[in-house]
């Protein structure tokens, strides 16, 4: 039987310590083996992730060399001591390993554990750079540290964070939810639950729809998601829209809901969005498709975030089809291709026919699906103007990457508006002084509230 505290030291697939920093390797982790496996909190009979499939097996040798077995238990104790005497340094933004300090010399000394050594020679910046992290090789800048170090502080620290606006983001939503006193939810992985910071318990979160700002906005959720009949066949992803705090449904929902209930404002917003092109709104709606699955237009499930008419100086009828996104990184894995969007694509004449096929490809298939849903839905119905906007938080990088490569895919870009958050908002703010749009602003822009709270210990 496997004994999980004397697992590496018995395993036949053990390497010991050797390389840089003389971590302890094996032939299923090669780099390092993790620490809860040489700690026995984590079992390995049966796959780990990061293995490769190879798992613990009885090494016979061991069991009969006293000495193999004595250097063996000697070699893991030290190092389990070492990464003790790193527990009280910050941790790693990109892998959450916790780091090693940069001491600086003349000349630079060999590396041990605990400290990773430069030579003196160093430029202005480089008290900025005091930290080093083994697993990526990589030397972390303080303010990186900063925004990882509240992560683990609010039970937001996720590995696919990859970008700072991510990581951000996470934890803004984190502190959100520690500043109404709401119960912290759980997520749900292969290695079983465990606390996450931007989610809410449920069912509390479905009961109370404690991820909406206000009553108002927490009436529309109940006419547009609870209720079964106006529901029906929309996508609304449950129970995320309840209890996950970084999806982008509650955001729409949280923008654009006090607009349905106030039509006058909606229009007076839209104006300034769309200037000369807006007379009055006329409607707004949430996960939106002119026919879902209907081959006469797109043939998929694509349904706009946001749906939005409205009537023109001229009295021709228009619309906006909104696709929203906050925290996302647009890496999703793409649909597969339909000879439809093929035809879709000649009848609009506004894509650069030599770069289809980066089209058809993640970050920018989901854009490019649903501005062909806005323009055949704006020839097959008639509307004299149609526009499809793509909206997202300026500071995203993932999606403004994808917006820039979009743009070179277009000849023309007239049924094309990508939008900021930041820029709807303010248009938003122009129209009204509801607190409902400080709120808003409170809890999806305010991120100096993670520079005070990392000074509010």
């Amino acid at each position: 039987m496997l004994d999980t505290n004397g697992q590496c030291l018995s395993c036949m697939w053990y390497l010991g310590a050797y390389g840089r920093h003389n971590a302890i390797r094996c032939i299923a982790f090669p780099k390092e083996i993790p620490q809860e496996l040489l700690t026995g909190e984590q079992q390995h009979k049966t796959p780990y992730p990061g293995d490769g499939g190879i798992v613990w097996e009885e090494d016979i040798r061991y069991l009969m060399d006293d000495d193999q077995r004595e250097h063996r238990g000697q070699e893991i104790s030290d190092h389990l001591d070492e990464l003790k005497a790193l527990e009280p340094n910050p941790h790693c933004p990109k892998c959450g390993t916790n780091l090693h300090e940069v001491i600086y010399g003349m000349p630079a000394g060999p590396p041990s554990f605990r400290y990773f050594t430069a030579g003196c020679v160093i430029d202005d910046d480089s008290s900025l750079y005091r930290w080093w992290c083994r697993r990526c090789n990589a030397v972390i800048h303080h303010d990186s540290i900063m925004v990882s170090e509240l992560a683990h502080r609010y039970d937001a620290f996720e590995s696919v964070d990859k970008r700072e606006f991510q990581r951000s983001a996470r934890i803004l939503q984190s502190i959100w939810r520690v500043e109404h006193n709401y119960e912290i939810g759980e997520y749900k992985g292969k290695n079983g639950s465990r606390p996450s910071g931007s989610r809410l318990a449920m069912p509390r979160a479905r009961e109370e729809l404690n991820n909406y700002l206000n009553e108002t906005i927490r009436g529309v959720v109940r006419e547009e998601v609870i209720d079964p009949i106006k529901s029906k066949g929309k996508l609304y992803a449950k129970p995320r829209i309840f209890d996950d705090l970084l999806s982008s449904q509650p955001l729409c929902f949280n923008l654009f809901g006090p607009l349905k209930r106030d039509l006058l404002l909606a229009t007076k917003v839209f104006q300034i969005l769309l200037p000369s092109v807006v007379d009055s709104v006329t409607g707004v709606e949430f996960e939106w498709s002119p026919g879902s699955g209907d081959p006469e237009y797109t043939g998929d499930r694509s349904a706009f975030d946001v749906y939005v008419t409205f009537s023109s100086p001229d009295g021709s009828k228009g619309f906006i089809g909104i696709e929203v996104k906050y925290h996302e990184n647009l890496m999703v894995r793409a649909s597969t291709h339909k000879t439809r969007y093929d035809e879709i694509a000649s009848q609009m004449d506004c894509f650069n026919g030599s770069r289809l096929d980066d089209l058809k490809k993640q970050p920018l298939q989901q854009i490019w699906r649903d501005h062909m849903l806005a323009g055949i839905h704006k020839i097959v119905d008639g509307f004299e103007e149609g526009f499809f906007v793509f909206l997202y938080p300026e500071a995203n990088t993932y999606c403004a990457d994808a917006v820039d490569r979009y743009g070179q895919c277009l000849t023309k870009t007239d049924t094309f508006k990508p939008w900021t958050l930041e820029s709807v908002v303010n248009a938003v703010k122009r129209c009204t002084s509801e607190d409902w749009v400080d709120l808003f602003v409170d809890r999806y822009q305010n991120l100096d509230k993670l520079t005070n709270s990392a000074y509010r210990r």
